[in-house]
């Protein structure tokens, strides 16, 4: 039996996945702290978070304000609900909890 995770979105919020990398462990940390402000961090340098455009655009305020452009990255995946429903975890994990998530 296979579980699947299906995803309520309200209103105009999506799910997002957030890579960082960064050329300096400081930095990285900084900026790990202001993701941590939105979402919930599923691997050292990749966070998830359920958010809505305007918190998505203060998260990119913030971490601009962080990142050195010439040596640093930061990734935005928007994830739509059907693909949430197939994120596959292979090894350690589990899908990140949310209260909008219903495991069936």
């Amino acid at each position: 039996m296979r579980t699947v995770a299906v995803r309520r979105f309200k209103g105009s919020e999506f799910r997002v996945q957030v890579g960082v990398s960064s050329g300096t462990y400081r930095r990285r940390l900084k900026v790990a702290k202001v993701l941590k402000d939105f979402g919930e961090r599923v691997q050292l340098s990749v966070f998830e978070a359920n958010i809505e455009e305007a918190q998505l655009e203060r998260l990119r305020e913030r971490v601009n304000e962080i990142l050195d452009h010439e040596e640093d990255t930061l990734r935005i995946y928007p994830l739509c609900a059907a693909c949430v429903s197939k994120v596959e975890i292979i090894g350690q994990g589990v899908l990140s909890q949310d209260p909008d998530f219903v495991i069936i």
